[in-house]
């Protein structure tokens, strides 16, 4: 079953003559528990239409249909309702607060969530048990290794255990070793259901995806 489908989806940016169109017209179409790499040369469009299916950003004309259900995003507020709900996001440069330690950094991704504090704590350490991590809980991302960096980073987007992650260039700042790690909990992930679509310039990262879909620049 789809979990995703865009259709004839828009994305551009500027105005007037400087207007960059960066999608035209895009069909996509994403089923429920796959693992998807999203590949193509820098600027085709991989990084926005991630920012289009996660809410981040928003699409000039086409629709969106989650689940069968379109939807229509009207402001940021929207866009952050339906990540709570839906969806966790991992970046290349993991996008830790420095000021905040590991238990944290975890912790705010359930703020939106009608979540009670004693549950919230509990959710919080059994992710950081399940990735590793326990023992790194009060320290701060400085302290931390690109690897430790990156799990705790996934240990953000899935404590609330997210249909779909969407995942910009997991392994782009890591060694061999992080790197395969990183994989190995993503792989983990999609085996027992979730969702994944993975940004990729690495043709060996997107080998170990279910399918490839290349966009070409517009």
């Amino acid at each position: 079953m789809a979990l995703i489908q865009l259709e004839k989806l828009s994305k551009s940016y500027g105005r007037g003559n400087n207007a960059v169109s960066v999608l035209i017209n895009l069909d996509f179409t994403f089923d429920a528990g796959e693992m998807l790499a999203i590949t193509g040369k820098s600027g085709s469009g991989k990084t926005t239409l991630l920012n289009l299916i996660g809410a981040v950003d928003f699409a000039d004309s086409g629709r969106y249909l989650f689940n069968g259900e379109e939807k229509r995003f009207r402001n940021v507020s929207d866009g952050v309702r339906f990540r709570a709900q839906n969806i966790g996001f991992i970046v290349q440069h993991f996008a830790l607060i420095d000021d905040f330690t590991v238990y944290e950094n975890v912790l705010m991704s359930l703020w939106e969530t009608p979540t009670k504090s004693h549950e919230r704590k509990q959710k919080v350490l059994d992710v950081l048990q399940r990735l590793d991590i326990l023992d790194l809980r009060d320290k701060y991302p400085p302290q931390l290794s690109g690897g430790e960096k990156q799990r705790t980073a996934i240990a953000r987007a899935i404590v609330r255990k997210p249909a779909l992650i969407l995942a910009d260039e997991p392994t782009g700042a890591l060694d061999a070793a992080a790197e395969k790690n990183t994989m190995d909990i993503l792989k983990e992930l999609h085996a027992e259901g979730t969702g994944i679509i993975i940004v990729t310039h690495d043709p060996e990262i997107a080998a170990q995806c279910d399918r490839v879909f290349e966009l070409v620049k517009a």
